[in-house]
């Protein structure tokens, strides 16, 4: 009961303050430019120097001199109420720079991910479709589209179901950390295996900001996929949120210690519980995932960062 009710204040009061849109829908988009706010998105160049380099998304094809095209390229998309300064894409564009390996791209679409969730969530789809037609002019100025891999977090993940379905070229690897759940039902519009080459999503707070359902070629389930370890408190909102934010957590410790979360296949939490899938497949979680990795895979986590437990997660400890 608390918990559905902590879920109804918290979107709730996104719904009541959705603002006047000016976003178009996609049936009929017919340029990039459907709106200011759409105009405005921006792309990053991250490259560890102090000045990063930021374009307007029609200008996107202004970047392609900077990427280096011996390197794979990542383009990470942040979500809802977060921009290019926020923690979670600071985390995981520190982790791809150390590891020194990637051209790493990054979307800010903050001022309509800072409207209210209704908002931001029916925006998605123009956001994709504006994304995709850079994308398109990117790869037609150079970029090499063979090694492109998005990356994303809750609303950001859901934008980049609207790319795949949208470019002119198939994406290599999508990975969906924790995509949002209100609004997107198994039914509807949302991310999905037929997005890209191979789509990977990682589960962690499927009660109520997550998606609960299975949507990509694989799909991890941390700790049973919702109240992550380390995220009780007393407050259900502050442990829903805490457990949404581990999905980007634990990916960014995948890019420095790739082989830190050992997941194994199976159908349900409580078969992992049980030992009924300790002879299955085991395969690991995150940045070093296969693309040959498939179906639902369980997996234990520490409380406390280091979060992965390599082997000993494929295990269940009560």
């Amino acid at each position: 009961m608390m918990a559905g009710f902590a879920y109804f204040l918290f979107f709730g009061m996104a719904l009541v303050n959705v603002a006047s849109p000016t976003y178009t829908p996609c049936d009929s988009c017919t340029d990039r430019a459907n709106s200011t706010q759409l105009e405005n998105i921006e792309l990053y160049i991250f490259t560890g120097d102090a000045e990063n380099t930021s374009v307007l998304i029609g200008a996107a094809t202004d970047l392609v001199v900077k990427i280096d095209a011996s390197k794979p390229t990542v383009l990470y998309f942040h979500g809802w109420t977060e921009s290019s300064k926020s923690t979670s894409v600071q985390t995981i564009v520190a982790a791809y720079l150390e590891r020194a390996d990637h051209n790493v791209l990054v979307l800010d679409y903050s001022e309509i991910a800072g409207e209210a969730w209704n908002y931001a969530y029916l925006s998605t789809e123009g956001v994709g479709y504006t994304v995709a037609i850079a994308l398109d002019e990117m790869v037609a100025a150079g970029l090499d589209a063979t090694t492109l891999n998005l990356v994303g977090h809750s609303l950001g993940a859901q934008v980049m179901g609207y790319i795949g379905k949208n470019v002119n070229f198939t994406i290599p690897k999508i990975t969906g950390l924790d995509p949002a759940g209100p609004g997107f039902t198994e039914t509807d519009s949302h991310l999905q295996a037929s997005d890209a080459d191979f789509v990977e999503i990682i589960h962690t707070e499927a009660s109520y900001l997550g998606i609960d359902y299975s949507a990509g070629d694989v799909d991890f389930w941390p700790n049973g996929g919702s109240s992550q370890p380390g995220c009780s408190t007393t407050s259900e909102l502050v442990q829903i949120t805490c457990s949404h934010a581990r999905s980007w957590a634990y990916f960014a410790e995948s890019l420095s210690d790739e082989d830190a979360f050992l997941a194994i296949a199976c159908d349900s939490y409580t078969e992992f519980e049980a030992g009924s899938c300790s002879s299955n497949t085991e395969e690991i979680m995150g940045y070093a995932t296969p693309n040959t990795a498939a179906g639902n895979y369980m997996l234990q986590t520490n409380s406390d960062s280091p979060y992965g437990r390599g082997e000993e997660g494929t295990t269940y400890v009560e």
